[in-house]
């Protein structure tokens, strides 16, 4: 079988998101999509069924391509993610347009303000290894205090960005809020080997379970709720589990309220130091 190109793969795939997700797709709804007029839209979805082996089927009399019962996608996984982040991109198309105004809700993650200047200036210093002062503001030094940042990486912890960093004036790495970066001053040469930053590159694994205070149908549940039958691990890198097991209703202890963290993390001891 002959491969799309990009262009073609980026717009099977919307299709294939929305006919496995929602079961019809027409040309009315799909231009809105990869912004064509109805008439290609068609013969995008015509072209699509060229590609796959179980073709969508077109109903005359509603006017739209059904999903048949057989149908497995080939572009896209079926994980539930696809959906999501379909979900979130294209929101502003569901809310008023495909559904009603009320038919959709997010929870907007974008609160932080961060200025364009103090990315452009990280963005620079990962790609070619450099280093910047800047007046850094902290809840220690509300006013700010200068400090010098070796960054080499920016992470997102489901609520807010930061820049991960070796900084003079602490001797280690740390993370750092892109927020409270303010004006910055200078930038010059690293000579940082990041690969010292050893909790950002191991990757450890979190062994989750339900919480053992659970009954076993409620236990069940749960892990049913990440789509698992039995107990199950998650590798991260050991940077970023302080703010997996935050974001996460994840208990770390057995006398946490198991109905406000169902989850449970078993392997609480060994990962104490990464928690703090």
């Amino acid at each position: 079988m002959k491969k799309p190109n990009k262009k073609q793969q980026q717009r099977f795939e919307i299709i294939e998101t929305i006919a496995l997700w929602e079961g019809v797709i027409n040309a009315s709804v799909l231009c809105h999509f990869i912004g064509v007029v109805p008439r290609n839209a068609i013969t995008e979805i015509q072209a699509y069924n060229e590609f796959v082996p179980v073709p969508l089927e077109y109903n005359y009399s509603k006017k739209l391509f059904i999903t048949p019962k057989d149908f497995k996608p080939i572009f896209i996984s079926n994980e539930w993610d696809v959906y999501h982040d379909h979900l979130v991109r294209y929101s502003h198309l569901y809310r008023g347009y495909l559904w009603p105004d009320s038919g959709i809700e997010l929870i907007s993650n974008s609160f932080n303000k961060v200025e364009p200047d103090v990315i452009r200036t990280i963005n620079e210093c990962i790609k070619n290894k450099l280093a910047f002062q800047a007046k850094y503001h902290s809840m220690n030094h509300p006013k700010g205090l200068t400090r010098t940042f070796h960054p080499h990486a920016i992470a997102f912890n489901g609520i807010r960005w930061h820049m991960r960093a070796y900084a003079e004036e602490y001797g280690e790495y740390r993370d750092f809020n892109l927020s409270r970066i303010g004006r910055i001053t200078d930038h010059s040469p690293s000579n940082i080997d990041h690969l010292n930053d050893h909790n950002w590159h191991s990757i450890l694994s979190l062994n989750l379970d339900a919480h053992p205070s659970l009954s076993s149908l409620q236990r069940k549940l749960v892990l049913n709720d990440y789509g698992k039958s039995s107990p199950f691990s998650y590798d991260i890198r050991a940077a970023m589990i302080k703010y997996f097991v935050k974001y996460y209703p994840i208990a770390v202890n057995s006398n946490a309220d198991p109905l406000d963290k169902p989850l449970f993390l078993t392997n609480y001891k060994e990962l104490s130091m990464f928690l703090l």
